[in-house]
């Protein structure tokens, strides 16, 4: 998964080159402020939600795009998972 979300990453970061979105590795940086696009596994946000020195700041969310998503809410616990974010 980390390999995806280095991947994902990458190809937000070339296309937003010439503009001022902002993109961040959540995975790998741990880091999310300022940034307009986060990309992330849910394993790494999940953990993040439960500590309180690392600032995920979901407040201003206004989407979320899971890649590979039939695979992905096939398992319960990976929905269960989403559904504790609020």
């Amino acid at each position: 998964m980390r390999e995806l979300s280095q991947q994902i990453s990458d190809v937000y970061t070339q296309l937003c080159k010439y503009t001022d979105i902002c993109v961040s590795n959540f995975t790998l940086t741990g880091k999310s402020e300022g940034c307009h696009i986060v990309v992330s596994t849910i394993g790494k946000v999940k953990s993040a939600m439960g500590q309180k020195k690392v600032k995920l700041d979901l407040s201003e969310l206004k989407c979320v795009v899971i890649d590979e998503a039939d695979f992905f809410f096939a398992k319960k616990e990976e929905i269960e998972a989403i559904q504790e974010f609020d």
